[in-house]
């Protein structure tokens, strides 16, 4: 009965009130995305991280994750997706030039928590992990990767991780590839 603030009534339709004062988790991601972009290209480093962070901390899964089987919202979720681990992969970068091994690692996990076949994840996990002196945790993530590459895709992995694992076993200590 009563007019809300919120939704629109147009004939028999309802709509969400654009001047409304809504918070869509979604368009802070996206703007705080755009905004990283914006500093990095300002070579503005320090606060394109900041930025960056802000919007990692928003995506709490998956756009719309109850509604796996609506093909309206695919193309929508992959996107999302796909910018939510670019922003990890730059996340990691200013991590591991910094010498944050351990946040570095957590964003890895998170990296193969949506997607097991990214060798570039399980890369940064096993240079994490030797300049962190735990060389058996490296060459178990070596050996992950190199078991899920074949398994899912049929491959194996990459030179650059053949060569990460070379020098991890020429090593024979606990010293940085």
């Amino acid at each position: 009965g009563d007019a809300s603030r919120y939704i629109v009534a147009q004939g028999n339709s309802y709509s969400l009130n654009p001047r409304a004062p809504l918070w869509v988790d979604v368009q802070e991601f996206e703007a705080h995305w755009r905004r990283g972009r914006m500093l990095e290209q300002a070579r503005r480093s320090q606060e394109a991280m900041a930025e960056y962070q802000m919007a990692e901390r928003l995506y709490q899964g998956d756009f719309l994750e109850e509604d796996i089987y609506e093909e309206w919202a695919l193309i929508r979720r992959e996107g999302l997706l796909d910018v939510y681990l670019t922003i990890l992969g730059k996340l990691i970068d200013s991590h591991i030039q910094s010498g944050d091994y351990q946040t570095c690692i957590d964003l890895c996990q998170k990296i193969l928590a949506k997607d097991r076949c990214r060798e570039d994840a399980y890369q940064y996990l096993i240079i994490c992990y030797c300049r962190l002196g735990h060389r058996s945790r490296a060459l178990r993530w070596y050996r992950l990767c190199q078991e899920t590459l074949r398994r899912e895709l049929g491959c194996s992995v990459s030179p650059e991780t053949e060569a990460l694992y070379a020098n991890l076993i020429g090593s024979g200590t606990d010293s940085t590839p």
